[in-house]
């Protein structure tokens, strides 16, 4: 297994992250992704309550901590990149168009981060 950041200093990037994509989205009324965004924080922040995301067979029951499942599945509900109507597909003219591109650079590695820590985790002696 690759060595990566902690779990706690992925969490806290993440929850960051989905704290600014939420504003932002919010702010400048895109649609339904500030739902998307807070779907995936409240998710983060439920500590293994919640249900898991979409595909959770690529991690099976036991196979990561709670915690660390929790962080896996925030980040599949956080990805909008990619397909027909995608965070992507938005366009913004002036500031909001460099806030935009600083974010969603910023989220991209943010979340593929995160997954390669949960994912990492599991071989954690």
């Amino acid at each position: 297994c690759m060595q990566t950041q902690p779990i706690d200093t992925a969490r806290l990037r993440l929850t960051r992250s989905l704290q600014e994509m939420y504003s932002f989205a919010t702010t400048h009324k895109c649609g339904d992704f500030p739902q998307v965004f807070r779907e995936a924080l409240d998710t983060l922040e439920s500590k293994g309550k919640s249900a898991p995301a979409f595909y959770a067979d690529i991690a099976p029951k036991g196979f990561l901590s709670a915690e660390t499942a929790t962080m896996f599945d925030s980040c599949q509900k956080a990805w909008v990149f990619g397909g027909p109507g995608s965070w992507n597909d938005l366009y913004f003219e002036g500031e909001a168009k460099s806030t935009y591109e600083y974010l969603s650079g910023q989220h991209f590695r943010i979340v593929n981060e995160a997954i390669s820590v949960a994912v990492n985790s599991a071989c954690a002696p």
